[in-house]
């Protein structure tokens, strides 16, 4: 029995970055596309059936897209304008006691009424005391979001 292929062609309905957008057919590795991409339906198997209603997709998946897309620029320029003050613990008065993360980040973020994955930051853990940017990678794009780290305020 012969052993089956490496690699699966997929048809995109979402966009993934790195590999492509909706409505592309890329070759994908067997268990990406059958553990991941398919179960998600973020793909389909490329098969004959599918292909003839590409073309007729392709029209409803662009318009998805650039609708996703004006989605990330409103959220882009939404998050640039946002400004986090956050107050750590510190041990020396500038290293911080512990680290500020991107979890921490998200909790802010969502009280602020924003729905961020993790899997859309891009930092390293932060472990002093000052102002830092950290990117949130939206539809297409990135915004910058200014965290500002101080020490707590001591109350007399």
């Amino acid at each position: 029995m012969k052993k089956s292929t490496k690699y699966l062609e997929v048809i995109l309905q979402e966009r993934i970055r790195g590999l492509g957008a909706p409505g592309d057919v890329v070759k994908v590795r067997r268990g990406y596309a059958v553990n991941y991409l398919l179960p998600k339906d973020i793909a389909e198997i490329a098969s004959t059936l599918h292909m003839e209603n590409l073309v007729s997709k392709r029209a409803e998946l662009a318009k998805r897209d650039e609708q996703l897309k004006q989605d990330g620029k409103v959220l882009k320029e939404k998050l640039d304008k946002v400004v986090i003050n956050i107050e750590h613990n510190t041990v020396d008065g500038f290293r911080l006691h512990g680290s500020i993360s991107d979890s921490t980040i998200i909790k802010e973020l969502s009280k602020l009424g924003f729905d961020v994955s993790k899997n859309n930051i891009v930092m390293k853990p932060i472990k002093e005391i000052g102002s830092f940017t950290v990117q949130v990678h939206t539809y297409g794009d990135h915004a910058n979001v200014v965290v500002n780290v101080t020490p707590p305020r001591v109350v007399e």
